[in-house]
């Protein structure tokens, strides 16, 4: 399905989506639903992106794949998630029998992630590498609604991306510091972080890399091949108290 084949309801392109459909949800706040691998949250404070996170459009996964709402009110994200499977996917079942992920980004504000992810890493990952960090700072900004000269309030923020070379033998914080100008990431929001995990080598598999990257508070794009790649990198990030399911 494209962005169209749904007529009347309001369906907009977005880059790498199978579907985007925007309606209204709870009165007047606007939503966007997209099929897509992955989809972040993009607009301001109206706009919430959900996606299958899943690398074609799957829909017999459904039990065992994973369908990723992001917005941060826990109930609407059920009740989202819940419209999403029901009307663009035409599945069924209880919604609360699947478990919601979170993630908490915090840990990465200090180099004492390196430690963690050095110290603790789970069976069958060599290695964990942290490639980009990306930042923000949240605002309030006072505008006018040009359609009928209403005060508003905007729930905005400023962002800003450190990365590294992949080639790059200094570490992503050197790299804040001596680029940006950054020693303390703990003074901002930490939206979304990559990493590439190198797998070890398995009896029937060569060593190989799985890039990841997480965006706060929902949002989780790998690029795992296989089931076991999935398992470690979900098992990883809950051992360094990133991923939290409830």
């Amino acid at each position: 399905m494209r962005a169209g084949d749904l007529p009347g309801h309001g369906c907009q392109a977005l880059e790498g989506a199978a579907l985007v459909l925007e309606q209204t949800f709870g009165g007047d706040r606007h939503l966007v639903l997209a099929v897509a691998p992955f989809a972040q949250q993009h607009g301001a404070g109206r706009e919430v992106g959900v996606a299958r996170a899943s690398p074609q459009l799957d829909l017999g996964m459904l039990g065992t794949d994973a369908l990723g709402v992001f917005c941060e009110d826990r109930e609407v994200r059920r009740e989202l998630a819940t419209i999403f499977r029901d009307v663009v996917l035409a599945c069924d079942g209880e919604i609360n029998d699947m478990p919601m992920r979170e993630f908490d980004l915090f840990g990465f504000s200090t180099p004492a992630m390196l430690k963690r992810i050095e110290q603790e890493r789970v069976a069958g990952i060599e290695k964990i590498s942290i490639l980009q960090i990306k930042v923000a700072r949240p605002f309030e900004q006072q505008t006018t609604d040009a359609a009928n000269g209403r005060e508003l309030i905007q729930h905005l923020s400023s962002t800003m991306l450190i990365g590294k070379d992949r080639r790059d033998t200094r570490q992503i914080y050197q790299v804040a510091y001596d680029d940006y100008g950054i020693d303390d990431l703990t003074e901002y929001t930490l939206a979304q972080v990559k990493l590439v995990f190198r797998m070890a080598k398995q009896p029937h598999r060569k060593a190989h890399n799985v890039a990841v990257q997480i965006t706060s508070p929902n949002g989780l794009n790998d690029k795992s091949k296989t089931e076991d790649d999935r398992k470690r990198v979900l098992e990883q990030l809950t051992r360094i108290g990133v991923l939290r399911e409830f």
